[in-house]
């Protein structure tokens, strides 16, 4: 993992851009649609207590099992019940992990709990 990368604040009209951007780049991520064919995946939304529970190293019960994480990353994958799908009839999600103080990957409490923004999120 490189070292020192931070999060940068950025405005809501900065993000509306690069969102934009994304949506319209042709290697952007796709999902099956619900009427069929695909679209543009725009967004996955995470559920605060899996990353309250990653920061805090703490089982889903809170109980103590890895050390806090000072970071989040984000990995690619497909779901889990897509995985025997041919990679057309795949979806993909974000698996939520934390990194410690150390700039170790805490592995105890791990978080595939993303899903893809519902029809009807307002527009960005």
């Amino acid at each position: 993992m490189p070292e020192n990368v931070n999060s940068t604040p950025i405005s809501w009209a900065d993000a509306e851009l690069m969102n934009a951007a994304y949506m319209a780049n042709p290697h952007a991520l796709n999902t099956p649609a619900s009427g069929g064919g695909f679209e543009t995946l725009q967004a996955f939304l995470v559920d605060s207590e899996a990353l309250q529970n990653i920061i805090a190293g703490v089982d889903p019960e809170g109980n103590p099992v890895q050390d806090p994480a000072t970071s989040i990353m984000l990995l690619f994958g497909v779901r889990s019940e897509d995985l025997a799908k041919p990679p057309a009839d795949q979806c993909f999600t974000t698996i939520l992990v934390g990194v410690n103080a150390e700039n170790e990957v805490q592995k105890e409490v791990v978080y595939d709990f993303t899903k893809p923004c519902p029809p009807g999120t307002p527009n960005f």
